[in-house]
C-alpha cells in the first residue's frame, strides 16, 4: 500500500516531502498524527483501516477542527466507514472479487501441470465519497 502510495504522489506531482506518519495502534498515535497535521499545511488525511481513521476523526474533533470544512479525511478499508459520526469517504478494496479470483486461479493450478504462464490481476478499489471530504 505504501509503494502504491507513493507511486499515486508522484505522478500526481505531490511533494515528496509530505507528512507521513505510520499509525502504531498505540495509545496517542492519533495524538502525534494531529500535531504533524497542525505544524503543517496538510489539509486532507488517508488512514487505514477505518479504526485509525475514527480514532483521527475524533482528535481532530477534540482539538476543535472540523472534517471536511478543516481537515478532509478519508479512510482505506470501508468495513464500517460509514457508520462513523461523520460519516467517512472511503476507498473500498474489492474483497469479493479478490477472494472470487483466488479461488479460480488455485483451482485452475491444481488443474494444470504446473506449466500455465503466471498471471497478474489488476483489481481496482472504489470510492466512496461521503461527508469527511468536500465531495
Amino acid at each position: 500500500m505504501r509503494r502504491g502510495f507513493e507511486a499515486a504522489s508522484a505522478a500526481l506531482g505531490l511533494p515528496p516531502d509530505m507528512p507521513r506518519l505510520a499509525a502504531d495502534h498505540q495509545p496517542g498515535s492519533a495524538d502525534r498524527i494531529v500535531d504533524v497535521l497542525l505544524a503543517s499545511d496538510t489539509t486532507a488525511l488517508l488512514a487505514h483501516p477505518d479504526e485509525e481513521a475514527v480514532l483521527l476523526l475524533q482528535e481532530l474533533r477534540s482539538r476543535g477542527l472540523v472534517v471536511p470544512d478543516d481537515v478532509a479525511l478519508v479512510s482505506y478499508d470501508d468495513e464500517f466507514a460509514a457508520l462513523s459520526d461523520v460519516p467517512l469517504t472511503a476507498v473500498a478494496p474489492p474483497r469479493r472479487e479478490l477472494g472470487r479470483a483466488a479461488v479460480e486461479l488455485l483451482a485452475r493450478r491444481l488443474r494444470q501441470d504446473g506449466t500455465e504462464a503466471m498471471r497478474h490481476i489488476h483489481l481496482l478499489p472504489r470510492l466512496h465519497v461521503r461527508s469527511s471530504t468536500s465531495g
